[in-house]
């Protein structure tokens, strides 16, 4: 999962998934492949997915919604804890701060994005970092099995019909391996190809 939002105490993490599945928008914000995952799959594994709000009304009313929630819970817990707050009042806030890590503006709703957000203690031991420019970028891993994984895309691009063959090699080699080691005989990893043109005509 890569960068944190933002860095704190304990930093939260996102991986973001897009149910836009071939638009030029996406092919030139974010590269030239595409990896296209089980939705059903990919939530029984990662436990949470939280669909991202654009529209300012939406946002508004949810956090309104939310925000009551959670300071009713949070007194509730603090009543029930001496003035302290409890675990119940600690997760209230952590779910408030999830919610407002899924409100992006609405120039971006063409990727109508799914996240997957956890937050980190600073100093845990399983943040990694990788370097980006001139700066370390933290970022976690979270594992996944193949099984989420339905297909890959290739955007467009220069000599398309080439790339599309070695990964179509490539995806041969995975998809035997993983048969075997999953004993999944069944799994199909499959390719394909935007019909979108690499250059307009």
């Amino acid at each position: 999962m890569p960068d944190p939002l933002p860095l704190a105490e304990e930093p939260l993490f996102t991986c973001s998934f897009s149910r836009s599945d071939d638009l030029l928008s996406q092919w030139r914000a974010y590269g030239a492949y595409a990896v296209e995952f089980d939705e059903r799959l990919l939530f029984k594994e990662l436990k949470k997915l939280v669909e991202c709000s654009y529209v300012d009304d939406d946002k508004t009313n949810i956090a309104i919604y939310e925000l009551t929630g959670a300071i009713s819970k949070v007194s509730r817990s603090m009543e029930r804890h001496d003035g302290c707050l409890g675990e119940d009042g600690i997760d209230a806030l952590i779910h408030l701060v999830n919610v407002a890590a899924s409100f992006k503006n609405h120039g971006f709703h063409e990727e109508r994005e799914l996240r997957v957000i956890r937050a980190i203690e600073s100093g845990d031991e399983s943040i990694r970092f990788r370097a980006k420019g001139n700066r370390l970028v933290p970022y976690i891993e979270v594992e996944i099995s193949l099984d989420c994984v339905k297909s890959i895309c290739l955007g467009p691009m220069p000599e398309q019909e080439l790339a599309e063959a070695s990964m179509r090699m490539f995806v041969r080699h995975i998809e035997k391996k993983w048969q075997l080691d999953s004993s999944n005989i069944e799994y199909e990893l499959t390719v394909t190809a935007s019909p979108i043109p690499y250059r307009s005509t």
